[in-house]
């Protein structure tokens, strides 16, 4: 009987890729539709552009969680808009509509966590008297329409 004589090697993951890309079988084949197949998904997302930062956390601003969700936080926006409040010689809901113009928000408890740090800041430096409340401007009324134009 024949001596046989085996010998064994131990390719690393690229080795084992390059074998494979020389060999003409079905298997391989496969295996090499695979690579490119993974080849060409990786590469097209290399080029997709990224969303800009400020459009990631627009999203995030919008979904995430808000300062009214706990009452722990809404104690603190409390105390701040009152802080800002009484230094200012202004209403509570002149702060809560100076603060949701600035963050375009429906309601100061509606402002998001993430925004949550620069609505303190600016509570703050109202409370402190670095920033004035801005004076609101009267809102004028339309015009009638049976009013007659002094101006042509």
């Amino acid at each position: 009987m024949p001596q046989r004589i085996e010998e064994e090697f131990w390719l690393t993951e690229s080795g084992t890729l390059k074998l494979i890309t020389r060999l003409r079988t079905p298997q391989a084949d496969a295996v090499v539709d695979e690579m490119i197949r993974v080849y060409r998904q990786a590469i097209s997302e290399l080029r997709a552009p990224e969303p800009p930062a400020p459009a990631r956390l627009l999203s995030e601003v919008a979904h995430g969680p808000r300062v009214g969700d706990s009452a722990i936080q809404r104690r603190e926006v409390a105390f701040y808009c009152r802080a800002a409040a009484n230094a200012c010689s202004a209403s509570i809901q002149s702060i809560h509509g100076f603060v949701r113009r600035e963050f375009r928000v429906p309601g100061i408890y509606h402002l998001s966590v993430l925004l949550w740090p620069q609505a303190k800041a600016l509570l703050e430096a109202l409370g402190m008297g670095r920033l004035m409340l801005p004076k609101r401007r009267p809102r004028l009324l339309p015009a009638h329409p049976n009013q007659q134009r002094l101006w042509s």
